[in-house]
């Protein structure tokens, strides 16, 4: 996922203009497993003029816009990383209070790990050769850097691309990613086979 987004992202970026509204309800996919990012209704071109006034979801808003209202690209790396976070660990997020404060600061103490080789285990899956530090957790520190509260701090999204955690998953990826659409997924055999069976039983 942060490859196949951070591409995106960084094409938006290229032709001088902010999302201001990455989330993942703004992610989609398609019937061959490729992410695509939609939604441009918040979107505007670089430089943002001044009394420029959009917020998106409190969810994933970046804290500069909400204090400064300052937009840049950053604004999108942290709501990229909020995103990560979120799908990563399969967790609801804050809209306020305290972990939402938290998030915003950069403590990412109360998040769950995102990185699955950090769970012991005979069953582990093989990660021979992965890089150097990896074992620990480099999904989470990408994703920390992704949400350092100065945006001048941020990783850019060519920067995430060149990390060797990112570079090395990629490398290893084999499949797009999957989502269950019950009759209108890929699978159009077993949807045919499905609609078969209740076409029989509708005549029995």
């Amino acid at each position: 996922m942060p490859r196949l987004i951070c591409k995106g992202l960084q094409h938006i970026h290229d032709c001088n203009y902010i999302h201001l509204d990455i989330k993942p309800a703004n992610v989609f996919i398609t019937s061959e497993g490729t992410l695509k990012i939609g939604d441009f209704g918040m979107a505007t071109t670089l430089p943002v003029l001044p009394g420029l006034e959009r917020e998106g979801d409190r969810e994933y808003i970046a804290p500069e816009i909400l204090e400064l209202q300052e937009y840049d690209k950053p604004a999108d790396v942290f709501s990229l990383g909020i995103t990560i976070l979120e799908t990563a660990a399969n967790v609801c997020l804050p809209d306020n209070g305290l972990a939402w404060q938290k998030l915003r600061s950069g403590d990412l103490s109360d998040a769950p790990r995102l990185s699955s080789s950090d769970i012991p285990g005979k069953d582990s899956m093989d990660v021979d050769g992965r890089p150097k530090g990896f074992e620990g957790g480099r999904l989470d520190d990408i994703v920390q850097w992704m949400l350092s509260p100065n945006p001048a701090e941020r990783p850019s999204c060519r920067d995430i691309l060149d990390s060797e955690g990112v570079r090395w998953v990629d490398q290893r990826r084999r499949e797009g990613a999957v989502i269950f659409e019950g009759e209108f997924g890929a699978d159009n055999n077993r949807a045919m086979e499905r609609r078969e069976r209740e076409d029989w039983h509708m005549e029995m």
